[in-house]
């Protein structure tokens, strides 16, 4: 083995010359970084697991260093990349800005070449960007100045707007965030006046760029590596034996907070700097920060497909944590970036980071909701290969035009009802959050129909002084046609306006013949079986009782459980089929999850199965496939669609996996039930004879039992006296019950079809 390891140092400086940079996976036996402390390794990037297996980035020296320790490691292969699950989508085909072009250092900008396209751009568009203009007159320790720009309709006053900021290159070797940066610039202004979202931005909003926080460790390693490849991380300060500061260590607070998040020792590569702010370049952006109303900061960085945020000197939650948590879920929804705390995301901490300071500096400014992107994948490394840099700048591009919604008088709005409609009139539940900085905000909800078989007798609520997170729940009153058995579509749009800008969302639901193939109060698990799951008293939405697979408190420590629903789902004949339950839960994000499955083939195999509140499984869960984890405090109303499964027999199964440390709470389930429409087409002509069936009418509840065996599924259909249709369902083997409790005293007619 030490011969191997030998091996792999010889021809370490030929691969280092290459564009593309090698990983290598070091077993720690650590599940923090004392092991690097320990040995004087301090490595460039990298993903700490649990395990102590640490995959990641190092120079020559610590390569050496590694050897010297005789610990176990080898090279990282490239890895497939997981297969997201389709129900997930993926970001749409943006079409490339025209002035945004590859750079001549392996395919990225060269520092001169940013500032040609910097200028270019104010030459292009002066009406809605600024010329780059220096901070102040602070310099870098080279003398370059720190520039920033300002995109907005007015930008050369300082109007009462909505402020947000995007960095990049605080770390040198991370090129690709600053080469995105110049692709969503490009993309802001050569769309403003055609896209009426980005128009709304930017007449709307203030938004600045710091292009350089690191301007002379860019050049550095241009000036070394021409061609791309360099990995210089630090600014240029010279410490006497060594050189450079860690800039991303040098903000005040948690300044030295440990040994592990950042370092004392001038050649290390995560060396924090004699003092907090001791660099011009970081004195630079705590200046801009301080005059400047910034509500969100984006500072990009690279590697990972990551959204990282506070807070990161140790492993705790803010008070805004539920935001910062719904933002990464938000604008990760289709790039589908890990989000979570930097202990969540990378598996240690660090302290003095410029996100830190952001949000936790109150006194010289206000608080910032300041969190890191890291652009590009494990495969992708620090220079990501010339075809790979276009598509990492377009999923930069999708989670930066979602994050400036943030900044505005933003809500959204979620529609609560079932997809199947089995009332003829009633109320559409809906949750309507604000999720923007700009507050407080009021907001007007409209529902506008789009087919011809539903309606609004009021169709506008107003929503005033709303503040940050706060959500209402409300409902709005329909009427709906249910006089065809044939499955139909109903159509309708639920709009959003802040004052300036209205958002539009389609909501599709279904009518038609109907039956409830299961339904559980989850009051005792009479219909459930498996190891640890129970009833808990803990939480409920109807009755007393819900499923967890902790019933008793905490989850344990690498449990592995399961609970199957003992109801066969019989899903022949059917067009459409969803699974509604209530849920909630408590699991350690990234790494404990529950999944809801599904067998077509009596259990040999299980698929997961997609619903409204699912997330991307992390690489410590079911990569890429739909995970219930992290945390959702509140009941809400999940929906599952298993309409694919139509013609076959279903059973369906909670799964539960906590890892090897932490412990929370758990996953709960209430009132969990499966619904089906069915194509009347599909069922022959009944024979004219009474004697087919007896039907019994006792204490509200309207009993069908079937006396003759049928091909085909039957169904009945209730009507009043003004041949209103107020119910149909299908009858389960040869027997149904139909309960009343909800309608009032009068005459019914029923038929069976």
């Amino acid at each position: 083995m030490k011969n191997l390891l030998i091996q792999l140092f010889l021809t370490l400086p030929i691969m280092l010359s290459a564009q593309k940079t090698p990983v290598f996976k070091v077993q720690t036996g650590s599940k923090d970084f004392d092991f690097f402390k320990e040995n004087n390794i301090s490595p460039l990037h990298g993903f700490l697991k649990k395990t102590g297996e640490f995959t990641g980035v190092f120079d020559q020296e610590n390569i050496q260093n590694i050897i010297s320790s005789e610990i176990s490691f080898d090279e990282y292969v490239k890895q497939k990349a997981a297969t997201i699950h389709s129900c997930f989508g993926t970001i749409p085909d943006y079409v490339s800005p025209t002035g945004w072009q590859h750079g001549s250092m392996g395919g990225f900008y060269t520092y001169a070449e940013v500032l040609a396209e910097l200028d270019t751009m104010f030459a292009l568009f002066p009406n809605i960007i600024t010329p780059k203009t220096q901070i102040s007159n602070y310099i870098s320790i080279e003398s370059r100045p720190l520039h920033y720009l300002k995109i907005s309709d007015n930008p050369q006053l300082q109007e009462n707007e909505p402020q947000i900021l995007f960095t990049a290159i605080h770390h040198s070797q991370e090129p690709a965030s600053v080469q995105q940066l110049v692709y969503f610039m490009y993309y802001l202004l050569e769309n403003y006046g055609s896209d009426p979202e980005i128009t709304y931005f930017i007449d709307n909003t203030e938004i600045y760029f710091i292009p350089f926080v690191n301007p002379d460790g860019y050049v550095y390693n241009q000036t070394e590596n021409p061609g791309g490849g360099g990995l210089w991380r630090k600014n240029r300060r010279n410490n006497g034996l060594s050189t450079g500061v860690d800039l991303n260590r040098n903000y005040a607070y948690a300044f030295g907070y440990d040994e592990l998040g950042s370092s004392s020792i001038g050649w290390h590569v995560w060396y924090r700097g004699d003092s907090a702010f001791s660099e011009p370049e970081t004195q630079a952006v705590k200046y801009f920060l301080e005059n400047h109303q910034i509500k969100i900061a984006l500072n990009w960085h690279a590697y990972g497909n990551m959204i990282i945020y506070p807070w990161n000197y140790q492993n705790y939650y803010t008070e805004d944590s539920l935001f910062f948590e719904t933002l990464g879920k938000n604008i990760s929804a289709k790039n589908h970036y890990r989000y979570g705390t930097v202990h969540e995301t990378y598996g240690y901490q660090s302290n003095g980071d410029a996100d830190d300071w952001g949000y936790g500096e109150l006194m010289s400014k206000n608080k910032i909701m300041s969190f890191t992107g890291e652009c590009g994948n494990m495969d992708d490394g620090f220079w990501p290969s010339f075809e790979r840099i276009e598509p990492i700048c377009k999923e930069a591009l999708d989670m930066n035009l979602r994050l400036l919604r943030f900044t505005t008088k933003y809500a959204e709005v979620s529609d609560n009802s079932e997809s199947i409609i089995t009332n003829s009139n009633g109320y559409i539940p809906f949750k309507l959050q604000c999720l923007g900085v700009d507050t407080p905000a009021n907001f007007i909800v409209t529902f506008i129909p789009l087919s011809g078989n539903i309606s609004f007798p009021n169709s506008q609520q107003t929503f005033s002084n709303l503040s940050l997170m706060h959500f209402v729940n409300d409902s709005m009153e329909y009427n709906c046609n249910l006089s065809s058995d044939f499955y139909e579509e109903v159509r309708y749009i639920i709009s959003v306006n802040n004052g300036n800008f209205t958002r539009y969302d389609t909501i599709t639901r279904y009518t038609g013949l109907h039956q409830v193939l299961f339904d559980d109060y989850c009051e005792n698990m009479n219909n459930w079986t498996g190891d640890d799951f129970g009833i808990s008293s803990s939480y409920a939405i109807s009755g007393t009782y819900s499923i967890s697979e902790s019933p008793t408190g905490n989850y344990s420590l690498l449990q592995s459980s399961e609970i199957i629903c003992n109801e066969i789902i019989n899903l022949d004949q059917t067009e459409k089929a969803f699974i509604n339950f209530r849920a909630r839960w408590n699991l350690e994000k990234n790494y404990d999850y529950v999944q809801l499955l599904a067998s077509s083939d009596n259990g040999d195999t299980w698929s997961p199965l997609c619903g409204k509140y699912t997330t991307v499984g992390s690489d410590d869960e079911e990569e890429g496939q739909p995970v219930f984890d992290g945390i959702i405090n509140e009941w809400i109303y999940e929906e599952v669609d298993i309409s694919e499964y139509a013609g076959q027999n279903l059973l369906l199964k909670f799964y539960f996996y906590s890892d090897q440390s932490n412990t929370r709470d758990g996953f709960y389930f209430d009132d969990f039930k499966v619904t089906a429409l069915y194509n009347p087409t599909a069922v022959n002509q009944l024979a004219d004879s009474e004697n087919n069936f007896n039907v019994y009418f006792n204490e509200n509840k309207l009993s069908v039992v079937v006396n003759k065996k049928f091909n085909e599924p039957l169904f009945i259909s209730i009507f009043n006296l003004l041949g209103q249709k107020i119910n149909d369902v299908r009858i389960i083997e040869n027997r149904t019950n139909l309960n009343f409790n909800n309608n009032s005293a009068g005459i019914y007619i029923y038929q069976i079809s």
